[in-house]
């Protein structure tokens, strides 16, 4: 235990080095109104963001949000302490911290400059700052749990130390504790559940299979899409909790401790989409002009997961490619549990290859699978530990090396002012907005024109001046895929350029330094 505090406290002084101190996405924006909704009145209904991004009016009139209630739940805390922080400094300062320009007035959060694009409102920093380093704490604690799991495996503190290192520092574990988003959230609860499974055979069988059950309910809570994970961990409920049970002779009592947290859960889910969609399967998804599909072809999205640069698994966690080769070795020792990981990593690869908004935006890497990296650690820590020669740890020390220095590149930017800037002509210092968007075509892309322009609402500055005008797309795939499969358009050729021509690092320090 006390390895993974230090874990946990190393991470936890890395992450906070490299952050952004700022929301950056209109995801990240609703759900932090969502906990400023919980936290200060109770309820989710929440002010929509322009053009009604992933909201959906309820039964009563008002607006709430696609996602899930778990995060904004656990979030309140930061946003409790971001309120008590909104005393230390004024307005200016903090509008100053959070990287606001001046010019944009606090009461006026859909100026046009701000539509779709961080910080979306200029009101309230101190607390959507303090929301922001929300995940840095979710993403140090899942790489703690991560060493008791993979400790627990494979009985090798060394190997299990140095595949956790792996994880996170060499994968996009990293720069995703940066933004808001849920998957590290899902991602720790899913970890959680495999840690608590496997602790069943060593007891108290009782509180660890509701520890179980709790967490496997509670993924749903937090981003739905993660439910692929259960089948993976309901290998281990069979191998581990239910074959423990029956060993010891408490199968009812196991059951009951394992099965009523969920079924809490489940039920509550099912309530709030009564409650605010009117119906206990309708979400806040089905509203949205993406919907709710399955229609990329499965090629194309394995495709764009495993070789584009774009959002190549590999290309963004280069450290976990090692876990490639420990399988053999995983298997030989655990053919059930192998299964469960086997599982854990390939039905999210699998299910969102289908999703039609697979890539998941312009964020670092491939977040819609972002909760199946973790898992990818544990074959790698098997293959340390069936020989834990110095070849071996040299090895997987180039490739935490080479993760780093990925991941730093991850950190040091705007992901979003990425794409402001190399794909809608965008000005970082005026924010004015390139009648000539260069739209590139692609491979394959599901959106067709109309439902981007709905979507985004692109706008642009006239050359002869005046008020900005709508602007209309030639044709659909441009911009998430034009920075997906052709590599002048990624993040391996921007990044830098952001960096060296335009002088933008974002990073909390530097930000406050030069202020």
């Amino acid at each position: 235990m006390k390895d993974a505090l230090l874990i946990f406290l190393i991470a936890l002084a890395a992450y906070s080095l490299t952050a952004g101190g700022h929301l950056y996405s209109p995801d990240e924006e609703l759900l932090y109104r969502m906990t400023e909704s919980l936290a200060t009145d109770g309820d989710l209904a929440i002010e929509p963001i322009a053009a009604g991004f992933a909201t959906r009016r309820g039964g009563d009139g008002r607006q709430y949000a696609q996602y899930g209630v778990g995060q904004p739940i656990l979030a309140i805390p930061f946003y409790a302490a971001g309120r008590v922080m909104a005393g230390w400094r004024d307005d200016a300062t903090w509008r100053r911290i959070y990287g606001i320009s001046e010019d944009i007035a606090p009461e006026a959060p859909d100026d046009p400059r701000l539509l779709n694009f961080s910080p979306y409102d200029a009101r309230n920093i101190a607390p959507r700052f303090a929301c922001s380093f929300y995940n840095i704490f979710v993403a140090a604690a899942l790489a703690a749990l991560l060493f008791l799991i993979l400790f627990e495996l494979t009985g090798h503190r060394g190997a299990a130390l140095l595949a956790t290192a792996l994880y996170a520092f060499g994968s996009m574990a990293w720069p995703h504790s940066r933004p808001f988003f849920s998957e590290t959230t899902a991602a720790l609860f899913g970890a959680l559940a495999c840690y608590a499974l496997l602790r069943c055979e060593r007891g108290p069988l009782i509180p660890w299979a509701a520890a179980a059950g709790f967490s496997i309910g509670f993924i749903a809570l937090v981003h739905l899409k993660a439910v692929v994970l259960w089948p993976g961990l309901g290998v281990l409920v069979l191998t581990r909790l239910h074959a423990t049970a029956f060993r010891v002779g408490k199968v009812w009592p196991a059951r009951a401790a394992f099965l009523i947290p969920p079924f809490l859960c489940l039920v509550t889910l099912l309530g709030l989409n009564l409650l605010h969609f009117g119906g206990p399967f309708e979400t806040g998804y089905s509203d949205q002009p993406e919907g709710v599909a399955f229609d990329t072809p499965l090629l194309a999205g394995l495709h764009g997961f495993l070789f584009t640069p774009g959002k190549g698994l590999f290309f963004f966690s280069p450290a976990l490619a090692l876990g490639l080769l420990g399988w053999p070795a995983m298997a030989r020792r655990l053919k059930l549990e192998t299964l469960a990981v086997a599982l854990l990593v390939a039905i999210p690869v699998l299910v969102m290859s289908k999703w039609r908004n697979w890539p998941g935006g312009w964020c670092w890497g491939p977040r819609h699978i972002f909760y199946m990296h973790v898992f990818l650690a544990i074959p790698a820590a098997f293959w340390l530990a069936e020989h834990w020669t110095a070849a071996r740890r040299i090895a997987a020390s180039a490739a935490l090396v080479i993760g780093v220095g990925v991941q730093l590149l991850g950190c040091s930017q705007d992901f979003i002012l990425y794409h402001r800037v190399f794909f809608l002509g965008m000005r970082p210092d005026t924010l004015q907005i390139s009648p000539q968007i260069n739209f590139a075509r692609v491979p394959y892309d599901a959106y067709d024109g109309a439902m981007f322009e709905q979507r985004f609402q692109l706008r642009a500055i006239p050359p002869e001046g005046g008020e900005p005008v709508p602007v209309r797309p030639q044709y659909a795939p441009a911009p998430i895929s034009s920075s997906i499969y052709y590599p002048p358009h990624t993040v391996w050729a921007r990044y830098p350029v952001m960096w060296s021509e335009l002088d933008l690092i974002d990073n909390l320090w530097v930000r406050v330094m030069r202020d």
